[in-house]
């Protein structure tokens, strides 16, 4: 069996150097309109791009090492079901967004 850092290092070299960018661009994405997310959201960002998934799904996972490495999301104590048919209804870590900035202020002179 891999141990942790084997297995990062598997996937790392699984993940295609143009992969990781449109999948980091896909993280910052989620990141600045999500104040929470899972690797569900960024999936379907690249999906709608017309990104294709590397040979090596931990890829994903190497990802996200980086985007707690550079501060964009931290990890909560929460899993949701995801709602990617390939996971089999498995659970994944919920993300909160360091980068979400809510665009919506209340304003005194908006209440009456």
């Amino acid at each position: 069996m891999d141990t942790k850092e084997q297995a990062l290092e598997k996937a790392r070299r699984g993940a295609p150097p143009l992969w990781m960018k449109e999948c980091m661009d896909a993280i910052h994405l989620c990141a600045t309109e999500m104040p929470t997310f899972t690797t569900d959201d960024i999936w379907e960002v690249l999906e709608g791009k017309g990104v294709e998934a590397p040979r090596e799904p931990r890829a994903m996972g190497v990802a996200m090492v980086r985007a707690v490495r550079m501060k964009m999301v931290t990890i909560l104590e929460r899993t949701a079901v995801s709602r990617r048919r390939v996971n089999h209804g498995r659970r994944v870590q919920i993300w909160q967004s360091l980068l979400y900035k809510p665009t919506t202020e209340m304003r005194l002179f908006d209440v009456y």
